[in-house]
This record gives structure tokens, C-alpha cells and sequence, in this order.
């Protein structure tokens, strides 16, 4: 993964070239949340027997793990009788056409590719849609937005919704148990939504959501004794300085951006590994 950025830019490329006799595999799909990483990591990823696991986690994977009505087509886990059970297996006829069978690449729209284009190469289209943005998260966002806790989500319609933060624990204690068992070191990487530290945009209904999926996600890593490392104090101050760690007008991380990841990733891999996790 690294979407808008070269792939030597992207934080996997920079962590290889700062780990001496290391190989880097970056094994990042746009569109996934923990469920997918979860079943490719069975399937194939723990085939690399790697001696360190590092997973990405944006603060709405959340939400795509509880179900999404944007990305219908991805795998599906519930807790039933306090069991992770997968639901909504992948898709097998999918697997001809995307990604090896764990639906969840967003669809592509003309217009959504007409957009991305203009964000690419405009400077002023990028200001009129970052002012676009600005417009819609501050005056037609509500700010009784969705309680984590709850997850009732307002993208998915009925009220059957698996509860997000109950599911993404539970995933990532399934992550933590495979690799505590083959003594793999992980570490989570946790990445803010942009508009928790952009200071235009922190009094949003979104800011305080992504805040608190944020702090959730920070917790949930220590109540599972997994070593986390998080991005938002850095980026922070990066926006502050005039240096965004974020592209113009999108959620993911720019050239800038992956290398704080980075940074931070170097020092946490050098530090001795933490003391074994608590089950």
C-alpha cells in the first residue's frame, strides 16, 4: 500500500532501507480492513514466517469491520456467544477479478476518476475540493454522528449492525494470538483521519469521531498487550509547522507522511521487544 505516493516512498520501501539485511514485503490492499488482513494472513501471510509483523490500522477500519454499506462485497465476522465467527465469507468469483478473494476495493466511478485526476494535477481543483470538504464537514455533517460503542452505522441500513469495536478486538486478538504462537513480533501502526489533525478541520463531528476511534484503537492495542505505535502526535505537530503529513484533498498519508511513519517504526524495531502479551 502507499496510494498517491511512489512505492519507494511508501513506508515499507524507507523501512527496508533502514533495517540492515532486511527484506520489507508490503502486503497493503487499498480497501481493506482487519477482516481481510486477518484471512490473508492465514492463508498466505504467515507462509513468509516473518520475524515481524507490522499492521496498519486506519481509524475507520472500525467501521469497515463491522460492515459497510460502501463495500458490500467484503468478508463479514459477528461475535456470537462471545465467539469471532465469519459470517460473510470473501467472494470466490470476485477472486478472478480483484484481489485474491477478499472483496473490499471501493468501486471506481468516471466521476470518482475524473476527481482523483484533477487532485493530482491541479492546485487550484485541490483547493476547491479540500474547501468542498471543509463546507460539508462543518455545516451538513450531523454531530450526533455514530458512538463507536454502539456502531449503529448510518451507512449500513437495519438495525442487525455488528458492534465495531467488539469485532476489531476481537481480530486483532486472533493477529496477536498467530504470531505470539510462532514468535513473531507485531506491532500495530496507527494512523488518525486527517481531520483529527488538520487544525481547520478539529471542531468537525468527523475530527471527533476519528479522535475517538483513535484513542479506542490505542487502547484496545494495549488491553491486548500489543505494541502500538501512533502517528497522531507526530502528524500533528507536522500540520502544525506548515508540513502535512496528509495529501491535499485525501485520507492517505503523503510522501511526508510515510516517512514519519517510518521514523517512528525504526525506532519503536530497535527498541528490545516488549515483554510477551496478555492473554
Amino acid at each position: 500500500m502507499g496510494l498517491g505516493v511512489e512505492g519507494a516512498d511508501a513506508f515499507p520501501s524507507l523501512l527496508e532501507r533502514g533495517l540492515p539485511d532486511t527484506e520489507v514485503i508490503n502486503a497493503g490492499v487499498i480497501g481493506w480492513g482487519t477482516a481481510q488482513e486477518w484471512l490473508w494472513l492465514q492463508s498466505e501471510g504467515l507462509a513468509y514466517a516473518p520475524d515481524t509483523l507490522v499492521l496498519g490500522f486506519y481509524v475507520n477500519d472500525f467501521w469497515d469491520n463491522a460492515g459497510s454499506r460502501q463495500r458490500t462485497r467484503r468478508p463479514l465476522f459477528a461475535i456470537r456467544g462471545g465467539e469471532l465467527v465469519l459470517e460473510r465469507p470473501p467472494s470466490a468469483a470476485l477472486a478472478k477479478v480483484e484481489d485474491p478473494g477478499f472483496a473490499g476495493a471501493p468501486e471506481r466511478t468516471r466521476a470518482g476518476s475524473v476527481l482523483r485526476f484533477l487532485r493530482l494535477h491541479s492546485r487550484v481543483a485541490r483547493v476547491a475540493l479540500l474547501g468542498a470538504e471543509w463546507l460539508r464537514v462543518v455545516f451538513f455533517t450531523s454531530a450526533d454522528r455514530t458512538s463507536l460503542e454502539r456502531a449503529d452505522l448510518r451507512e449500513k441500513p437495519g438495525p442487525e449492525v455488528p458492534p465495531a469495536k467488539e469485532v476489531t478486538v476481537a481480530l486483532l486478538g486472533r493477529i496477536r494470538d498467530a504470531c505470539a504462537a510462532r514468535g513473531i513480533r507485531l506491532v500495530v501502526l496507527v494512523i488518525p483521519a486527517h481531520e483529527d489533525v488538520r487544525p481547520e478541520l478539529q471542531s468537525t463531528a468527523r475530527a471527533r469521531e476519528g479522535h475517538e476511534a483513535y484513542d479506542a484503537a490505542v487502547r484496545s492495542c494495549a488491553t491486548l498487550g500489543i505494541d502500538a505505535v501512533g502517528l497522531r502526535p507526530r502528524l500533528a505537530e507536522m500540520e502544525r509547522s506548515g508540513v502535512g503529513g496528509f495529501h491535499a484533498t485525501d485520507i492517505h498519508l503523503n510522501p511526508a507522511g510515510h516517512r514519519a511513519a517510518a521514523d517512528l517504526l525504526l525506532a519503536r524495531l530497535a527498541a528490545p521487544r516488549a515483554s510477551p502479551v496478555r492473554r
